[in-house]
């Protein structure tokens, strides 16, 4: 009776063990993602909706930028030769939602060649008919020769436009490959697009 007593004691024990280490784990994997999503743990560069880690090549990156980078940018290039940015909101602070209409406005950067993609929060790309995903220097339709808009909406659009998934939020990625010598130095010297929400459903 005392051996049943013991075992079922024991059993017990390591069931609330397992219980605990599970619940543990768990919160653990929560927290570092929401940190990792968010950004919140990486120190960064916020200017308006844009914000970017402060070192996307160097090796003193925290374990949050790192994870946080290796979705939406890259860690192999230096500044000097590329600088990411990536909005989660637009110009009126409200988080990017498929349910809306948005436009991007702005000069083309001071960079050898740069790039406008569409992520989804998962960092993938936005599956969708057209096979649209980015606008870049190469391909996007200028006003003047240096101004461009670029439409983001689940309808089709005419001109320069990027589908987005109804109902889903979604991430911008900036990306600047051979940037100005002002841009490294400082980032208030890029001129970022704006980014203005239309209507919503």
């Amino acid at each position: 009776m005392r051996l049943v007593a013991n075992w079922t004691a024991s059993l017990r024990n390591w069931i609330y063990f397992l219980f605990s280490l599970a619940l543990g784990l768990g919160a653990g994997a929560f927290s570092a993602q929401y940190a990792v999503r968010q950004g919140a743990a990486a120190p960064a560069v916020i200017i308006g909706p844009w914000q970017s880690f402060t070192e996307t090549g160097g090796s003193e990156l925290n374990p949050y930028a790192l994870a946080y980078t290796s979705i939406y940018g890259s860690l192999k290039l230096e500044n000097f030769e590329v600088l990411y940015f990536v909005a989660k909101k637009d110009d009126g602070n409200t988080i990017l939602s498929g349910d809306c209409e948005y436009v991007i406005k702005g000069n083309v950067p001071d960079a050898k060649w740069w790039s406008l993609t569409i992520y989804d929060q998962n960092g993938s790309l936005i599956d969708n008919p057209a096979e649209r995903y980015s606008f870049n220097g190469t391909n996007v339709l200028l006003k003047q020769k240096k101004e461009f808009t670029i439409a983001l909406a689940a309808r089709a659009r005419a001109g320069n436009w990027i589908p987005i998934e109804a109902g889903k939020p979604f991430v911008i990625m900036l990306r600047l490959y051979s940037p100005g010598i002002n841009s490294i130095r400082d980032a208030n010297e890029i001129s970022f697009p704006k980014v203005e929400r239309l209507n919503c459903s």
